[in-house]
């Protein structure tokens, strides 16, 4: 049902595994972008990258929030 142990040792791995989700999340953006230069393709031209983006500045708010 979960991560055994104390609170603060589930707060450490879920923090892990938010900072692990947003590197990886960047790094996707950034392999997007270099694919669409290479290959001569418009960035940000469908609804689904500009929601792409908008869900990693959303992210990113709820992280800088936290207390």
């Amino acid at each position: 049902k979960g991560v055994h142990g104390t609170k603060s040792y589930k707060k450490g791995i879920h923090l892990t595994m938010q900072a692990l989700a947003f590197v990886m999340a960047i790094l996707g953006i950034w392999a997007a972008f270099k694919f669409h230069n290479a290959k001569g393709i418009d960035n940000l031209y469908s609804l689904h990258s500009w929601l792409g983006i908008m869900t990693i500045i959303l992210f990113s708010l709820q992280v800088c929030m936290l207390d």
